[in-house]
């Protein structure tokens, strides 16, 4: 009897952790989740510790309560948990990749939703020993709500073998100010129990932005040294990284921000090539590659082309000499829903709107009596901005003090059945400006846009080449 006594107190303290207890007129009333719980026998307070009945707390839980005679115990089992073994084991089943491209979206799926229920689901057994407890203790949810993941790109994949295939990822990563990094992420897929799981995840690329791998020493000595030698320019921002290195943000009036980069231990120094264009830091891969978003500004001229990124690179570290790094620019995709502004010369013509297998284009012309100025320095499309109207999936192109050629308000714009991304173009008058609405199919939900000129010389039309994916 005083072993039963004592479980009973043990599984007591277990339920008060979770039950409320309350006393009226000397009545010790038993409350879960806010209802009043009633039964046969009413807890006791005893020795000042408030004994309570376990089989009607663990009833009230979803448990079932058992009186072993036998071995003198009192057994508690949670059958609430074993329903929900099988329910998550069958969906584990379910959801079990057949091919290493279905294990890599969906592990992707569940990275940009921040589920990890969904992640630990399609990871091999090796990784689920490894990331079980990790995961319970941030209740199943990974990441950051800012900045958050925009995108995930698969750019290579290497089959190594029958039973294993690696893929190397991009994360675009964006905040409530815009886009915010990019990283990569090595990815290793195995063949375990006739599905395809993740078995392998580099977590020093994966899932970083700038600022997760840089490291706080603001009050570094070398650093402070560095920081004085700015005596014409104000420091934008100091990130240090990889316990080695300091990339220094700097800004002369009127000019685009400098970057230079410092080996703290060599004292070694390099002009990062972003100038003349007005960036700024998307991600540091490492010490050899550092990605910078570029607006499509520069501070030489009143250009503005459509934004794009500046991967800023380098074979190894020259002691000898400041320009270890070239500068190669790439194409941005950005998300239909950001608002992007772009192109510099006003008083044009929209003359031609056309569509073929894969891009839009949208072609200008000088307005009677504007050709010198049309062609002086640059040519150029109008100023434009973007809007996105999610409820028909529309994207708008509205270009500034802009006059469209009559036969395009009158005739359709013929759409290839080879293009199934664009339903349909129209354009429209709009005060002084002109809009070109482009009607989406819904699989469509990010574009890109290249200024080109009809001519190479550069004296012909010029263009805005959309291409949408």
């Amino acid at each position: 009897m005083n072993k039963k006594k004592l479980v009973l107190i043990g599984l007591s303290v277990f339920c008060l952790s979770v039950v409320s207890i309350t006393y009226s007129q000397n009545v010790i009333r038993l409350v879960i989740d806010g209802k009043e719980l009633r039964s046969d026998s009413e807890p006791v307070l005893s020795k000042n510790r408030i004994m309570v009945p376990i089989r009607v707390v663990a009833e009230a839980f979803g448990a079932s309560v058992e009186w072993d005679a036998k071995n003198n115990q009192v057994k508690i089992e949670d059958t609430r948990n074993k329903t929900q073994e099988i329910r998550i084991s069958s969906l584990e089943s379910a959801l079990a990749p057949e091919t290493p491209e279905e294990a890599v979206s969906l592990w992707a799926k569940g990275v940009k939703t921040r589920n990890g229920a969904l992640q630990y689901a399609v990871y091999s057994e090796k990784l689920k020993g490894r990331s079980f407890a990790e995961l319970s203790q941030r209740s199943w949810c990974t990441g950051a709500s800012s900045p958050w993941i925009e995108k995930i790109e698969t750019v290579s994949k290497n089959k190594i073998d029958e039973k294993i295939c690696k893929f190397e990822l991009v994360f675009y990563f964006a905040s409530s100010v815009g886009p915010s990094s990019i990283g990569r992420c090595p990815v290793t897929v195995k063949l375990e129990n006739e599905h395809w799981y993740i078995d392998s995840i580099d977590d020093d690329t994966a899932l970083q932005n700038s600022a997760m791998i840089t490291w706080d020493d603001k009050n570094n000595p070398k650093i402070e040294a560095i920081k004085k030698k700015y005596t014409d320019e104000k420091i934008i921002n100091v990130t240090p990284f990889n316990k080695k290195y300091v990339l220094i943000e700097s800004q002369k009036e009127t000019f685009a921000n400098k970057f230079e980069l410092y080996n703290l231990e060599t004292g070694d120094r390099d002009e990062l090539p972003t100038m003349p264009n007005f960036v700024w830091l998307g991600n540091i891969l490492n010490e050899n590659e550092i990605l910078f978003w570029a607006s499509g500004k520069d501070s030489e001229s009143n250009y503005a082309g459509f934004p794009f990124i500046i991967k800023c690179s380098r074979e190894k570290e020259d002691p000898s000499s400041t320009s270890d790094f070239e500068a190669i620019r790439e194409t941005r995709y950005v998300g239909l829903g950001e608002n992007v502004e772009f192109g510099s010369k006003e008083n044009s013509i929209l003359s031609e709107v056309t569509v073929d297998n894969s891009n839009l284009r949208i072609v200008f012309s000088p307005k009677r009596g504007n050709e010198i100025g049309f062609y002086a320095d640059y040519a150029s499309v109008p100023p434009a901005s973007t809007e996105f109207i999610q409820d028909q999936w529309q994207m708008v192109f509205r270009f500034k003090n802009c006059t469209p050629d009559n036969k395009l308000l009158k005739d359709s714009i013929k759409i290839p059945e080879s293009n199934p991304g664009i339903k349909k173009v129209s354009v429209e008058n709009e005060g002084q400006n002109v809009k070109v609405i482009v009607s989406l199919d819904k699989s469509i939900w990010e574009y890109t846009c290249k200024l080109k000129n009809t001519k190479e010389d550069g004296l012909g039309f010029p263009y805005a080449d959309i291409n949408f994916r």
